[in-house]
């Protein structure tokens, strides 16, 4: 047999290198504003590099280069691939090719293609399915006109609208809902744009046949509702197509107990009847047929209540020791239950009744009285149906006497300060407080006292400094001062224990102790009180708590004091201040730095969606800018959580508006998790 040796001698020997690592852009990388992107790999120092593009439309190489990292030249709007090695400039020695990554570049100007329908026009399909290609998003309205022309009003099918360009997965594909068009020849359009560019498309013409009618809607009674009156009138929308209309009401959902089946012809969109009780639970529907067939309504729920609620205020003591006080009501109802309270008060025999509380949903209230007055209470409820309880009379439900001079003597906490005051802290919430939660002193020039009397009684050098917070008399708390001028004052401290739900109260565990002018050094400051706190792994934390300007101080004691841009702020956030986004243009510049470049990470805060939409809430920017690193925001009403312009994490939870949220999310270098007021509500791997 023939065998072959062979020698590679080099000068100097030695051990080639290993193969660099890819760094960036990722694995599969999409540059969807149409530029070539920049090829970065990292090894020991002292290495060269060979970038190559390869089995690719354009072919490229970098040759040998110093930099670890190399744009091509100008490339298409086509999928890529590349590798790179390095070498010893000593030695000579080379290493083998690393691993393959590719990119893809989009077009930078948008594409319309391949635009479907099934089925294929004509058709009598109540449902027509719609698909197209782009290369970015895209957008689809029919005309209603229905001799094919423009001449009708165009509405939108699907709001914007992008994946991928593969029709054989279902969810490539939008849905048209066609019995709302009438029968006829319709110009669909398509729009799709991309970098602020679009092109818009008419030159589709769907035939629809004659269909079922389309389904009504009900008007009135509306869902849900309570009624006092057992005459109701019946309100729905006409329907296109439909020959006559059926009208069921029943006690059941299922509309197996009729107590009405009315048919109705087909210019009558409304019937009045008087039913022969009170019915406290009614479904009813509404049906449009032709010779095709019959579409629903859906059904709807309404009752009927005609006996009014009972109320009263609780019983309070003989008398009273502070001149503030809580009062608690409550009531009942026997079907639709109770939506409001008025509460009155009286101040004296001869006093004349006044509102105090009107047209409220809580149980309980803080009373301000005057000392030696005596003062009366009553309740009145409304219920869902409309049904007003009448107030009762005499000396109404309870009343009491305002006497300090009865308050047995208690301790003082430092004979340094001159007066004292206890604090009522009162919980409206459905939920318990927890220890821990931070709870705010407010006062204005319409308290008693007023903020302006509070701010001349303060003898420290610096205003507030002598203001304190004090536990049962013994134990001084950190407090945090929000806001301290003669205009308003704002103080915040922690709960040292908790209080039940509401009406839910503590009226003699705390007090506000002030007037020594050798205060100095109050406790606590904004990360003592507010959550979240700071420790050793916070990188960056913004309470937003700045009176004015555009400055955004950093608590977490790392210096990333950010900008706000085109904001408002709000003093009466979820914790103390806020940021208002104006919708469009504000953002909150945190700068560029390493702290930000994050393996791991929580990213979290209390959002209020004033309506909810899609809205970027945290990012940081890739180092190209051309993408996110990683971000979290909201979308359709849920959290959505991306890393790196891969396929995002959602909740579960749908935002309500005018409401605080607490949401976080967390990357551990594998798993992604959104929480939602503390709850997970999502998790995937992404390494």
């Amino acid at each position: 047999p023939e065998i072959t040796i062979r020698f590679d001698v080099r000068i100097g020997g030695g051990t080639r290198p290993n193969p660099p690592a890819l760094v960036s852009p990722g694995n599969w990388y999409v540059s969807r504003d149409g530029s070539t992107p920049t090829l970065c790999a990292s090894a020991p120092a002292g290495l060269e590099y060979y970038f190559q593009i390869y089995e690719s439309h354009d072919n490229h190489d970098s040759g040998w280069i110093s930099s670890n990292c190399w744009t091509p030249p100008t490339l298409g709007p086509y999928g890529y691939q590349w590798h790179v090695k390095v070498r010893d400039p000593g030695s000579g020695l080379e290493s083998g090719w690393s691993e393959t990554w590719h990119f893809n570049i989009e077009s930078p100007h948008p594409t319309l293609d391949d635009v479907r329908f099934d089925p294929a026009p004509p058709s009598a399909a109540d449902t027509v399915r719609i698909y197209a290609c782009s290369n970015g998003e895209w957008e689809v309205f029919v005309n209603t006109a229905t001799d094919g022309s423009i001449n009708g009003e165009w509405k939108l099918v699907t709001p914007p609208f992008r994946r991928d360009c593969d029709p054989n997965k279902p969810e490539n594909w939008v849905n048209w809902w066609t019995l709302p068009w009438e029968d006829g020849r319709h110009r669909v359009r398509f729009r799709a744009f991309k970098n602020g560019e679009n092109i818009v498309r008419d030159d589709w013409i769907y035939e629809l046949l004659h269909r079922r009618p389309n389904g009504v809607k009900l008007m009135n009674p509306s869902h849900d509702i309570w009624l006092n009156d057992r005459t109701v009138t019946f309100r729905w929308s006409s329907s296109s197509r439909a020959q006559n209309y059926r009208l069921v009401v029943a006690t059941d959902e299922n509309l197996q107990n009729q107590i009405l089946n009315q048919t109705l012809d087909a210019s009558t969109t409304s019937f009045t009847t008087t039913f022969s009780e009170d019915y406290p639970s009614l479904y009813w529907e509404v049906y449009a047929s032709n010779n095709r067939g019959t579409e629903g309504s859906g059904r709807s729920h309404f009752g009927i209540d005609r006996v009014a609620p009972s109320s009263s205020v609780s019983l309070l003591p003989p008398t009273t020791v502070e001149t503030k006080f809580a009062v608690q009501w409550g009531g009942s109802d026997d079907r639709s239950g109770i939506r409001w309270y008025d509460i009155q008060y009286r101040d004296g025999e001869r006093g004349e009744w006044t509102d105090w509380q009107v047209g409220v949903t809580q149980i309980a209230a803080i009373f301000s009285g005057q000392p030696g007055h005596t003062y009366c209470f009553r309740a009145r409820a409304m219920d869902n149906a409309g049904n007003w309880e009448p107030y009762p009379g005499g000396d109404g439900d309870t009343c009491t006497r305002v006497d300090p001079g009865a308050a047995p003597p208690t301790a003082w906490w430092n004979t340094a300060y001159a007066f004292k005051r206890n604090l009522l802290v009162l919980n409206n919430d459905s939920h318990s407080l927890p220890v821990g939660y931070p709870v705010r002193l407010h006062f204005d020039n319409s308290t008693t006292p007023t903020a302006s009397d509070l701010y001349n009684a303060s003898q420290s050098s610096n205003k507030g400094d002598d203001f304190r917070i004090v536990y049962n008399n013994q134990t001084e708390l950190p407090r945090f001062v929000q806001t301290f001028s003669s205009e308003r004052i704002d103080i915040w401290f922690n709960l040292q224990a908790g209080i039940g739900p509401s009406p839910g109260s503590d009226g003699t565990s705390y007090q506000l102790y002030y007037a020594n002018s050798n205060a100095t050094n109050p406790p606590g400051d904004v990360n003592d009180v507010l959550p979240p706190g700071a420790d050793g792994n916070t990188v960056g934390l913004w309470h937003c708590q700045e009176a004015s300007g555009n400055s955004l101080i950093d608590s977490s004691g790392r210096g990333h004091t950010g900008i706000i841009n085109n904001g408002t702020r709000d003093p009466d956030g979820k914790f103390g201040g806020a940021v208002v986004f104006d919708g469009s243009s504000t953002t909150l510049n945190m700068g560029d730095h390493p702290d930000f470049d994050l393996r791991s990470f929580t990213l979290e805060g209390w959002f209020y969606f004033s309506p909810p939409g899609t809205q970027v809430l945290m990012r940081r920017d890739q180092s190209d800018h051309r993408e996110d690193a990683y971000h979290f925001g909201t979308r359709d009403r849920k959290v959505e959580f991306g890393i790196a312009g891969r396929a995002p994490l959602r909740s579960q939870t749908q935002f309500e508006e005018n409401r605080w949220y607490h949401v976080a999310v967390t990357y551990d270098g594998t798993m992604q998790r959104v929480f939602v007021n503390g709850r997970e509500e999502g998790s995937q791997t992404d390494t």
